[in-house]
């Protein structure tokens, strides 16, 4: 802990002294101590030892010659208006003479500068000297004081409180580097602190965003070696390039603004992004997403990565992004796991992949692909719940044109078709209806589909993994799955374990959700996240890491919103998880600066994908939602809109 002693004249001011103890723990929280140090009490030779002192004027500093034996750690404390009082200055009549109060000559001398700092020469300033003749303010009728209305002449009628000052920015970055404390949580301090001020000092508030922004990119690029990384800021101007950017674009990029690569073209709107572009003859997946402080976005950084597949393959976005290396853990389980479905993907059997929803099936089934002889092939995966009966029927097999009304009129071909030759992915695959079980039997046992309004049979060559989060057998026994396509299913079977039966996976995967934000972890933390026992597995983790990253804290691990309540998490008619993101999606569409989204426009929407939750079980989400900050409600026409915080959470999980 860093100690950090203030000088003041007298304790007179008990309560502005107490604010600067506040804010300054606001900013380095339990790193320091304060000791407060009255010149009026101080004894002439009595040593003084901290890591930094702070004092209020230049003046005092010849007292302190014989307390201090080092002044390179005096930092002379400059100090900043809050804007939320400002306003009632601004309306103050141009060229009106104004008094400005404070609890000292010096002090109303440094309020008057800063208000000169900000802009406010159109006002004649007048700083007050109570030791004057009070005949002397005669005639004033406006006052600006810090809280200091009790010295304000009573003749002057409008007094305008602006509130303690805060510290300046300048100052606490002087200060966080002195007691070198600068970490992520201060730097976040520091950026919050900032936002509520007004300060002349706009260009090093600047500067110190650019660096922050840089830190973070240096970041990205040891987590992200392999790929190209690009960062700039709100504005669009690049900040930080590494060097698989610069050989990507050109060294000269940190000059340019982002809109100048017309390569991104298809990039510029939305702070997240994914999308297929081509640089020098060459197809990269580019991904786009915004960097956040405290759920304020300040940059965004830009990711490419050329794709390994063979240059003739259509991607259209089918391809498997993760490998068995991107699994984090440190279970012997889910080493036996990986080792077992390593050897599977060796074959060419359909698998049949069984876990409890969010425990990271599809990551799963994309390792499994990569590592077959299928790899340089297509990808596809689909959400079989997700779908009405014939939009998944048209999804996966296909249609001729004129097959029914609304039909393309070029007709479609299916998702087994586009997978030929690689893999096809069906996720939630327990929730098809007893049609969809004979069509899906059909294909497996034949290799052959026939397209909605088809006539010929088109061979196809797939390899199926499937996923549920159901017990299959049991729903076999219910007489709600054919037996028969229950056994061509699960003919290599792998059950991916639930987050509670592997605790010692739970700080692995947490550290690599937050990055570095995981020193800042206190042990009474970690001992929460290893208390949890995880309903919403991995993805629930993942979603409380972007709550951490956003606001420096964990959410209350008993809430519902995050992990999925109790009471929807019993109801068998929906995954919460699932419906959680589809309302979050539908809410983000139709959230505007003058109005959002109703319930019935969300229920509408959610019938459209072939979700019916009700309207008693939507209400239940929608409060989670609320109460957890992912979306705002309000009364009347203006409905439903999403938060920063929702867009975060939601972008997380599109990427």
């Amino acid at each position: 802990m860093k100690k950090v002693i203030m000088i003041f004249s007298t304790d007179e001011n008990i309560a502005a002294i107490q604010h600067l103890h506040n804010h300054l723990k606001n900013i380095f929280e339990e790193n320091i101590e304060i000791q407060d140090i009255f010149l009026d009490r101080l004894s002439k030779d009595e040593p003084l030892e901290a890591d930094a002192y702070l004092i209020l004027s230049e003046d005092i500093l010849q007292l302190l010659k014989n307390n201090i034996s080092d002044y390179s750690k005096i930092l002379v404390v400059r100090r900043s208006i809050n804007k939320k009082f400002l306003s009632a200055v601004t309306e103050i009549p141009d060229g009106e003479t104004v008094l400005v109060v404070n609890d000292s000559v010096v002090s109303s001398l440094q309020t008057v500068y800063n208000l000169y700092e900000l802009g406010f020469s159109n006002l004649n300033l007048v700083p007050f000297n109570e030791t004057k003749p009070a005949s002397l303010y005669d005639g004033y009728t406006t006052a600006i004081t810090p809280n200091e209305e009790h010295l304000v002449p009573e003749d002057v009628k409008h007094i305008i409180n602006i509130g303690y000052r805060d510290i300046s920015f300048d100052t606490l970055l002087r200060l966080t580097q002195l007691l070198e404390l600068e970490n992520n949580r201060t730097y976040k301090n520091l950026i919050l602190s900032m936002k509520t001020v007004t300060d002349s000092s706009s260009f090093l508030y600047t500067k110190y965003l650019q660096d922050f922004l840089k830190v973070q990119a240096l970041s990205h690029t040891v987590t992200d070696a392999n790929q190209a990384v690009i960062l700039c800021s709100v504005d669009n101007q690049i900040i930080y390039t590494n060097s698989k950017a610069n050989d990507l674009f050109g060294s000269h990029l940190s000059s340019l603004n982002i809109d100048s690569l017309t390569e991104l073209s298809p990039m510029r709107e939305g702070d997240y992004m994914q999308a297929e572009i081509e640089i020098r003859g060459k197809l990269y997946s580019a991904n786009k997403a915004p960097i956040k402080l405290m759920a304020e976005n300040i940059g965004f950084s830009y990711t490419f990565q050329p794709y390994k597949n063979n240059p003739g393959i259509k991607r259209n976005g089918m391809f498997a992004k993760y490998t068995f290396s991107d699994i984090i853990h440190h279970s012997k389980k889910m080493d036996d796991l990986i080792a077992m479905a390593k050897d599977i993907a060796k074959t060419d059997y359909t698998v049949s992949i069984t876990g409890e929803s969010g425990t990271g099936k599809e990551m799963l089934a994309q390792s499994i692909h990569n590592y077959s002889s299928r790899k340089n092939r297509p990808f596809v995966a689909i959400n079989c719940a997700a779908l009405t009966d014939s939009l998944l029927d048209s999804e996966l097999f296909g249609y001729e044109k004129g097959a029914f009304t609304g039909a393309d009129s070029r007709g479609k071909s299916g998702l087994f078709e586009q997978a030929h030759g690689g893999t096809i992915f069906l996720d939630e695959i327990g929730d098809i209806s007893p049609h969809m079980q004979l069509r899906l039997l059909r294909t497996l046992q034949e290799k052959q589909i026939m397209k909605i309004g088809g006539t010929r049979l088109i061979d196809i060559d797939v390899r199926v993994i499937a996923a549920t989060n159901k017990n299959l057998e049991d729903e076999v026994l219910k007489g709600n799955f054919r037996d028969d396509l229950f056994y061509r299913l699960n003919v290599i079977p792998i059950h991916v374990p639930p987050l509670r039966e592997r605790k010692e996976d739970v700080l692995p995967l947490f550290s690599f959700f937050v990055g570095k934000k995981f020193s800042d972890l206190t042990e009474a933390e970690k001992d929460m996240l290893m208390a949890c026992s995880w309903p919403g597995n991995v993805r629930q983790l993942e979603n409380v890491a972007t709550y951490y990253n956003a606001l420096s804290r964990l959410p209350n691990l008993e809430s519902t919103s995050l992990t999925g309540s109790a009471s929807l998490r019993g109801h068998t008619a929906f995954d919460f998880e699932n419906v959680k993101f589809q309302v979050l999606d539908i809410i983000c569409q139709h959230t505007q600066l003058s109005h959002g989204a109703g319930q019935i426009v969300v229920l509408q929407h959610l019938r459209e994908r072939g979700i019916n939750i009700g309207d008693k079980n939507l209400r239940l989400l929608l409060k989670q939602l609320n109460d957890d900050g992912l979306i705002t409600i309000c009364k009347g026409r203006t409905g439903m809109r999403i938060t920063s915080l929702g867009y975060l959470i939601l972008g997380k999980q599109r990427l």
